[in-house]
């Protein structure tokens, strides 16, 4: 009897660690109540994230939740917040608080610090380096070696695409990474700590996004900045693509990065994505196809 008690106990028990868990709410400005488009929820221990939509919404639910997991809730040019997954109430509104930058400090008969821009330069874009989902497309920023300083902005040239690969959305979400120069003069650590998921609002312009908040040190042998696409449940599909390099038949909508032709300057580039035996950087240049550069650029303030 005891013995069958035992096994029932342990059935419970089971079936209690298998049920789903489901997040259901909203992020707002802590200030104005006002929800934020494009907030970021990360579920930390599982390495997960879900941007929230236009309205600050967010739908989660995973069957390999925990309530002692951490929530991290974040966004661009707000304070990040984490909170334990039993903590949450169904169709809470999470605040965040704005982050708010200090002004440098008026010295008398000192100049202000003036940003150095790095990067690619270029106004107009000639092509695209990216359109498929799940890939990196890392650039180092050249003139950024043995500058003591923090990275304050971060940008990118994003457009519809270009070519056969027109019908892209520049405005759809992508994430920023940041890395430092392996041994190998790829990318190396990663410098954000943290999930930054961003978009824009302009096709075939410049978006530049304000990193000071981060407090990046640039590391001395320099930087790479990542244009990282999300996976495939992120973006929109337009029917009746076929691209005969790639072998696949619709179209995502992802924001593409525009490129400019090399005009003999080979920019260190890398394209990344997880293969079968683990993430593997490439050489961003394929020598069948026209040399390109990646359109991303770059400031840092100097100490």
């Amino acid at each position: 009897m005891k013995t069958m008690y035992l096994i029932l106990l342990l059935l419970n028990i089971t079936v209690v660690h298998a049920q789903q868990i489901h997040l259901q709410g909203s992020v707002v400005d802590a200030q104005t109540n006002q929800p934020i488009a494009g907030a970021t929820v990360s579920i930390i221990e599982e390495k997960l994230f879900y941007p929230a939509d236009n309205a600050g919404k967010f739908d989660i639910a995973f069957d390999k939740f925990t309530n002692a997991d951490s929530v991290s809730f974040s966004c661009i040019g707000y304070q990040n917040k984490k909170i334990k997954i039993g903590e949450i109430d169904q169709n809470s509104a999470i605040q965040l608080i704005p982050m708010m930058n200090m002004l440098h400090e008026v010295k008398i008969g000192i100049n202000a610090p003036a940003f150095i821009t790095m990067g690619n330069k270029a106004k107009l874009n000639d092509g695209m380096g990216a359109a498929l989902p799940g890939y990196e497309m890392a650039a180092y920023i050249a003139g950024s070696k043995n500058i003591k300083g923090n990275i304050q902005t971060v940008g990118f040239f994003l457009c519809d695409g270009h070519s056969v690969a027109k019908g892209g959305d520049a405005t759809a979400p992508f994430r920023i990474k940041l890395y430092g120069v392996d041994t190998n003069g790829k990318p190396g650590k990663e410098l954000t700590q943290d999930i930054i998921i961003v978009s824009a609002k302009k096709n075939n312009a410049w978006f530049d996004v304000d990193m000071s908040a981060y407090h990046i040190k640039n590391p001395d042998s320099g930087f790479f900045v990542a244009f990282c696409l999300l996976d495939e449940r992120y973006y929109k599909i337009k029917k009746g693509y076929q691209d005969s390099h790639i072998k696949i038949d619709s179209n995502f909508s992802t924001p593409r990065l525009g490129a400019t032709e090399a005009h003999g300057l080979k920019q260190i580039q890398y394209m990344g994505e997880d293969i079968m035996f683990g993430w593997e950087w490439n050489d961003g240049f394929n020598p069948g196809w026209k040399q390109m550069n990646y359109m991303i650029r770059a400031t840092v303030e100097p100490d």
